[in-house]
């Protein structure tokens, strides 16, 4: 059960609807947040215009999910830039 419940959703309750939670569009965890934020500043630091922006961000994204990011996972990865930098 442990693996079952590891990326369960925080605020959900612990019995009841599990099977709903499938359903839901999957999020981008905060280690691939990390994960993405540290490869995108390392290779913009060796770019000349070390600019990132919303592109860049969901192209990464893409490679680690494969699938298309959602606006709020974007959003998510450009405030821990934000914070990083």
């Amino acid at each position: 059960m442990a693996f079952l419940r590891a990326d369960y959703p925080s605020g959900a309750p612990p019995v009841g609807y599990a099977p709903l939670f499938a359903l839901l569009p999957r999020r981008i965890s905060e280690d691939e947040i990390t994960a993405i934020a540290t490869k995108l500043l390392g290779h913009k630091r060796l770019s000349v215009d070390n600019m990132i922006d919303s592109v860049d961000v969901g192209m990464e994204i893409t490679r680690v999910m494969d699938e298309m990011p959602s606006g709020t996972d974007i959003e998510r990865v450009q405030r821990r830039l934000r914070a990083m930098r």
